[in-house]
């Protein structure tokens, strides 16, 4: 049971190594782990700590709402406690203290924590804000970096108020980490996260969409190629974070521009002067793609099920080290990326109400370029007659 719990988090774990800071190792001392939150039930939680290259796991069983557990610290700890839905809230743990959290499963990120200083200034932090929007959040966070640039609690306010919003700057977390102190920007997740804001700058509407190549669901390799002179809609998404954004909206678009068939595709080539037949140019099409981060086939493969998805599926099975990912610089999933039929990205994680007309356009500008192209190869065509009758 542990085993299969273990492996459903699987993915989660990948991204929480990625997240996770160093701990400090002089020795180590038992501390006791207790908390009841109100809402849990009997299930079970993890707690995720990084011991230098290894990751270590304790499983806390819940029954009634409790947990307790004994761990064994090295001198300062920091991990996450995995909880159902696939939070993860951050622990920050002294082989003096003692944690005892309390709170309720509908206000997750309020959680009490006593025993741990960290955590208590995390909580004041956090319950200061709440009522800010996300942009004075994110200046609240700036200004505390720089008032205390070597707080650890600053790396997961960076994750939480900015890398998790829908639409990261990357600007932004450059500035934040540009304030830290040289100890938090050495830690793995503060250079990881470095490295990505640098490949970000390319990944802006107007530049050309960055290739990729995953298998789908028939174990048939697709890439950026496979879609060419079509506007595509990339969305990357995984079955651990079922997503409440864009799906539904993405059934409706399925169904206003459905995929042709071959008979389709042939019938409208044969109306086609021969000369345009040679490069299919086909009026434009709309291409939905879902490019998972999975690490499991029968997970990826058992959540397109259950979401009815009908388009296509890929997934490389690296995760969050998918290639894809990397260079899409995807740092929260669902992501949603517009590429326009000449391979330009055209939007990112756009707004809902917004998507529609951005696809309108799209296609509206995939038919210009389909009507100079008919035009350039008519003119070709004439010119090789002509040619022709001169000879």
């Amino acid at each position: 049971m542990v085993q299969k719990n273990i492996s459903k988090w699987g993915l989660w774990i990948v991204v929480l190594l990625f997240t996770l800071s160093s701990c400090h190792h002089r020795g180590s001392r038992q501390v006791q782990i207790k908390g009841r939150i109100t809402g849990l039930g009997n299930d079970t939680v993890y707690l995720v700590r990084n011991k230098l290259d290894s990751l270590l796991i304790d499983t806390l069983f819940v029954s009634s709402s409790a947990f307790q557990k004994e761990i064994q610290v090295d001198s300062f700890d920091q991990g996450y406690l995995l909880i159902p839905d696939l939070v993860s809230f951050p622990l920050y743990i002294s082989d003096q203290s003692k944690i005892n959290i309390k709170g309720d499963v509908d206000s997750i990120w309020h959680l009490s924590v006593t025993g741990s200083q960290e955590n208590k200034r995390l909580k004041s932090f956090m319950d200061s804000i709440a009522p800010f929007d996300v942009v004075g959040k994110q200046e609240a966070v700036s200004n505390y970096v720089r008032l205390s640039p070597d707080d650890p609690i600053s790396m997961f306010m960076l994750k939480h108020y900015f890398l998790e919003s829908q639409q990261p700057s990357f600007t932004k977390i450059n500035e934040v980490i540009g304030d830290m102190g040289g100890k938090l920007r050495d830690e793995l997740f503060v250079s990881n996260l470095s490295e990505i804001a640098t490949k970000a700058k390319n990944i802006v509407p107007g530049n050309y969409a960055p290739s990729f190549s995953a298998v789908d669901t028939a174990g048939v390799r697709n890439s950026r190629y496979t879609y060419n002179h079509k506007v595509l809609l990339l969305h990357f998404w995984a079955s651990w974070k079922p997503d409440t954004l864009y799906l539904n909206h993405l059934r409706k678009l399925y169904e206003k521009f459905p995929p042709r068939t071959k008979k389709e595709v042939q019938k409208i080539n044969q109306k086609l002067p021969a000369y345009a037949r040679k490069i299919k140019a086909l009026p434009p099409e709309l291409a939905i793609v879902n490019l998972s981060l999975d690490v499991d086939t029968l997970n990826w493969k058992q959540a397109i099920e259950r979401d009815s998805v009908p388009w296509t599926q890929l997934c490389d099975f690296y995760g969050w080290s998918s290639g894809a990912a990397s260079r899409y610089a995807i740092t929260n999933v669902p992501s949603l990326y517009v590429i326009g039929a000449d391979s330009k990205i055209t939007a990112i994680n756009p707004a809902i109400n917004e998507l529609d007309s951005i696809i309108d356009v799209a296609m509206a500008h995939a038919e210009t370029l389909r009507d100079n192209e008919l035009a350039t190869l008519k003119q070709r065509e004439m010119a090789r007659k002509k040619r022709k009758t001169n000879f």
